[in-house]
This record gives structure tokens, sequence and C-alpha cells, in this order.
């Protein structure tokens, strides 16, 4: 039949067709199989360190079949091997070789290149079956070489079995209709698939775990994102801690979210906000619970979160009335500039809801939470001072106005005459009693009546239009911005010449020592400056200088 290596072979048994074949398929395809033993008649069969090691593992009943994922200078193959035995159409060969029917005479191995995992389930189950179909295709070449037409519909079946397994049906079971080489061919198929089809199975099922995993992940990152807008943009702390419950059971899909705040003594946690009706029922009851005591009150004293992952075997549950369907609960502490605050109640109707990952999330809340409370408390404080400011400065203004509307007479009046001050008690009634249109605008400093603007147009022009309105609502609220500046500006000025003459008289006197040149020298001062009739300094008790 031919001669190779210097050995001249008479036959051409399965092993030597099956590594020409390989040779070939390898060089085109990058694919390769081999049948070998621990005893191969032709040495170039013989196994590798891995083969021979599946082989003695057959050999001793250790393993079925062996499998195995190599890197080569191509990249990563996988090699899966199964036992070849002893047949009584083998014993023609091998029974010179002290071999027995049932003895492992070998195994035939396969090597398929690893190829990238898809993205997508259905493209790693094409590629799978589809590098299945190419190795059955070549196996079942090799198959039909070696034997004749007799055993030509066992090729069939397999060869129908190999094409729907191509075509994604993974469970398409091979079966093998001999016990001779096809038979253990389509045994080790069948090996083959099973282990693929559990690989798809497993790696399915990994993506819809992560898939799932992910979506959760995702929806809690949205949950803590709304949350994070609504303490930022919330000033009012009823509304907020409202929004939060809200927020936090619709995107978790919670029973029930209770919100607390430790009160004034710092004993009891009072319930600020609740969802549901169970939430607006213990509002109503005012509820509240003692620091150090239950889910919350733990969770509190100990600035730490608390889980209970089935409420009915914790002994610090948050036992109430109003939530009778509770099986699991969690406790999140609200934490702002260094202390805690209160605390959120997280409750689900199911066992097991709060894993590690959820807690991390709420916690993150949580501390949002507490620290958008904490600044909603000092937007509160720091306007109750601002609006004290507001009434004090006020109050401070408008007797500033009485006090400079007492010494002089503030007001124009401009008509077609020109302009003129208005004098006291001035006569107004021309206007009225032509009856001219007439619109009145007070003036206003910090919500305080200094004065007002009152214009009159002409008959003919018609009633003051909205716009026009509008625009005189705006000169006034000008005008008393600059009257105030004016009138702040001329209380300065004031001020400063006061404490002016105030330090030039003082200096004066503070040039002497001597008793009656000081008291002369504050006399005379005091005359020149305001420019005084007569003034007298006299020393003494009450009842002497009278």
């Amino acid at each position: 039949m031919g001669c190779q290596n210097g050995i001249e072979y008479t036959l051409r048994n399965p092993a030597l067709v099956t590594r020409e074949l390989s040779e070939l398929a390898e060089g085109k395809q990058a694919y390769a199989f081999h049948i070998t033993s621990l005893n191969p008649l032709n040495p170039v069969n013989a196994p590798t360190e891995w083969e021979e090691k599946a082989l003695k593992s057959f050999e001793t009943g250790e393993k079925e079949d062996d499998f195995i994922i190599e890197t080569t200078s191509d990249g990563e193959v996988y090699r899966y091997m199964a036992p070849l035995y002893v047949k009584e159409g083998c014993m023609r060969c091998h029974a010179q070789q002290g071999y027995q029917v049932g003895d492992v005479r070998g195994g035939i191995s396969v090597m398929v290149p690893m190829t990238e995992a898809s993205a997508a389930v259905q493209m790693n189950t094409l590629q799978l079956s589809l590098a299945g179909f190419f190795i059955l295709m070549v196996v079942l070449t090799i198959i039909g070489l070696l034997i004749d037409q007799q055993i030509s519909a066992p090729l069939g079946d397999l060869q129908e079995a190999a094409t729907a397994i191509a075509a994604g049906e993974l469970d398409r079971d091979i079966t093998a209709q001999s016990k001779d080489e096809v038979g253990q061919l389509a045994d080790a198929f069948s090996v083959m698939t099973g282990r693929l089809r559990d690989s798809i199975a497993e790696l399915e099922e990994n993506v819809k775990e992560r898939t799932q995993h992910l979506k959760r992940h995702s929806t809690q990152l949205e949950a803590a994102a709304a949350v994070g807008r609504a303490a930022s943009t919330i000033l009012d702390a009823g509304k907020l801690q409202q929004d939060i419950v809200t927020i936090i059971r619709e995107r978790f899909d919670l029973y029930y979210v209770g919100l607390f705040l430790i009160d004034e003594s710092n004993k009891w946690a009072v319930l600020q906000a609740g969802t549901g009706e169970a939430g607006k029922a213990m509002l109503a009851r005012k509820h509240r619970l003692r620091i150090g005591e239950g889910m919350v009150g733990w969770s509190i004293a100990n600035a730490r979160p608390r889980v209970a992952e089935e409420v009915g075997e914790d002994a610090v549950q948050l036992a109430t009335k109003e939530l009778p369907e509770t099986r699991s609960e969690a406790a999140i502490p609200l934490r702002a500039r260094g202390k805690v605050i209160g605390a959120l109640t997280v409750q689900d109707n199911e066992p097991n809801s709060f894993d590690e990952a959820t807690i991390s999330v709420l916690q993150i809340m949580a501390d949002q939470v507490g620290i958008a409370l904490a600044n909603s408390q000092l937007y509160v404080e720091s306007q109750d001072a601002l609006e004290t400011s507001r009434r004090a400065y006020g109050q401070i203004s408008e007797e500033a106005w009485a006090s400079l509307i007492r010494r002089q007479s503030l007001g124009f009046k401009e008509d077609e005459s020109g302009t003129t001050p208005i004098l006291p008690n001035a006569d107004f009634s021309s206007a009225s009693e032509k009856n001219l249109p007439e619109l009145e605008i007070p003036l206003k400093i910090y919500g305080r009546v200094i004065g007002n603007i009152t214009a009159h147009k002409s008959r003919k022009d018609g009633d003051w239009t909205a716009a026009e309105i509008e625009i005189m609502q705006i000169l006034s609220q000008q005008l008393n911005i600059a009257l105030e500046s004016a009138r702040l500006y001329e209380d300065t000025q004031r001020r400063a010449v006061h404490e002016q003459i105030a330090s030039k008289v003082s200096a004066h006197m503070r040039e002497t020592l001597d008793m009656d040149t000081i008291l002369q020298t504050a006399i005379q001062e005091l005359q020149q400056t305001f420019d005084l009739e007569e003034v007298e300094i006299r020393l003494g008790t009450p009842n002497e200088t009278k």
C-alpha cells in the first residue's frame, strides 16, 4: 500500500487514513484529529504528552473521556479525546500485540480552535454547532473511506444528526447503531454534543443572571440619581421627605418606606414621612420609636445599617399593626455633618430583599437625604435671620425717613408751568376738580410707605392702560432704590461730619490737663462749631447746678 519512514504498510488502517486526512484538514482548515495509542504500529501515530496521559487514565478506568484547552502559537485550542476499544474486527491487526476484545486499544482526539465568545448566545450556539458540524463531516469522510456500503445507513443517520446539530438542534441525540469504530465515534460525538449543550446552557444562565443583576443595579442607580435631584432642588423639608420615600418605594418596588428624624430630646425617632395608607395612619398617630430599640432605633444609636432578611426571625423588628405583610426590612441611618439625624426604614413583603449592593445604594441615598435635610434646616434658619434683619433694617429706615421728612419738605411737582417744590399743606384740588385720569403709586422702602407718585393724564389721552401702569410701577421701584441710596449717602456724610467735629473738639480739649483750660476750650469749641448764641458748662451735683 505504500512506504513511510522506511516502513512498508500492506493495509491502510484507520490511524493512517485519519492522520493523512488530519494533515490535509490541518493545512487548510486549522482543524486536526488523531487516532493514537500507547503502542502504535506506526511511530508517527505516537501520542502527545496530553494524549498519553489521557490514554493511561482510560486504561485504569479513571476517566471515560478527557478534554483540555491549550494555548498554541496559533491561539487557544479545544482538545477532546475518547477511548477506542478492541473489537472482533480489530484482532486481525492487533492480536499479535497481545490485545484482547474489550481492551483499550487507543483513542481518537479532536483539536478545534477556540473562537472568541460572541455577545449574543445565538451566535455562540451557531459557531459551536458549525465547528461540530465540520468535525463531524471530516470524521464521516474518514469513516466512509474505511467501510463499505453495508454500513452506509448508520453513516447516513450520523450525518443527519450532525446536520441538525449544526443547525442549532443541540438536543438532538446521536445514537450508535453498532459497536465498531463508527459506533464509538458516534458515542464520542454524542458526549461532545452533550458537553457543548451543557456549556451553552450554563453560559445562557450566567448571561441571564448577569442581565438581571445589571438591570437591578441600573434601576438602583436611577433611583439614587432621582433622590440626588430632589435633594438638590427641593428646599421645603416636608415636601423633600415625602418625595424621597415615594421615589425609593417606587424605584425599588418595595412594600413600605418611612423616614424618621431625632426629636429635640434626642430620645425618640419621630416618623416624618411614610408611603401608602400605612404611612398616613402612622403619621396621624404621631408614630415614634425610642432610640436604641427596634430596627430604626438600633440603626440610629449605632450609626450603621441593620438588615432583617426574615422579619419574623429578628428580635428587633419594627412591629406595627399597619404593616402586617412585612417579610424583610432594613434600617439605614441618615447622617449629616458627622452625626446621625434620623433613619430610613425600607420594608418588603418578600424575604431576603436587601443584599449588600442594595444596602450600599440605599446608604448613599440616605447620606444625600441627610445632607439635604440639614441644608434645608440651615436655609430656614438663614431665611428667618434674613427676615429679622430686614424687619430691623426696615424699622431703622422708616425712622430715618420720618426724621428726614420732619427736617425738610421733600417733593416736587411737574406741570405745564414747570418744576416746583411741594410746600406743606399744598393744594392739589385743581387736577381732581378737572376730573383728569389719575394714577397713584406708593413709594416703598422695605415694604414701608415713604411717599407716593401721583400722575394725571389729559382727558383726550384716555384712561391709564395696563402697559402704562406697569411702566410707572417699574419706574417707582427704581426711584425707591435711588431714594434709599441717596438717604444712606446723606446719612453717612452727616455722620462723618459729626465724627469730624467730635474728633476736633476732643483733640483740642486733650491738649492740656488743666481743668479750667479744658472747660474754656470745650465751651469755645462748642460755641464756634454750632454757632450758638450762648453755651454754659457748670460742674457740680444735680442739686447744685440747678
